[in-house]
């Protein structure tokens, strides 16, 4: 399965990518690239993190969402914002699924399986 994570948080990345040893994950750092990566590299799954650089994860969902070739990649917010409230608002954005930090491999395979499964 090919992954995408759009993480700046190295140290995040690399847990992620040991976590999930069995898929095939590449990253970007900043929203920008990862929109790239995305529009030449159609993932599976798509992971984002909220809090980026140069943009915010709604703003790189906007630009998925706006893209024909790109709309129908299934993309679940992963996240440190965990307050009452986020998780319902970042779905109700439009994001297919929402982890918060700090991660569980189960809790993030148990994700990308429900979200896949609904698409």
């Amino acid at each position: 399965m090919k992954v995408i994570y759009i993480e700046d948080n190295a140290f995040n990345f690399r847990l992620v990518k040991r976590m999930l040893r069995s898929y095939d994950i590449t990253g970007s750092a900043t929203g920008a690239e990862g929109l790239q990566m995305v529009i030449d590299n159609i993932p599976d799954v798509l992971l984002l993190d909220i809090n980026l650089p140069d943009m915010d994860g709604f703003e790189v969902l906007k630009h998925i969402r706006a893209n024909a070739e790109t709309q129908d990649i299934p993309v679940i917010a992963v996240t440190a914002n965990a307050m009452h409230g986020d998780r319902e608002n970042i779905l109700a954005s439009g994001f297919d699924g929402y982890i918060a930090k700090p991660l569980t491999r189960l809790e993030l395979e148990n994700t990308i399986a429900r979200v896949l499964a609904s698409v």
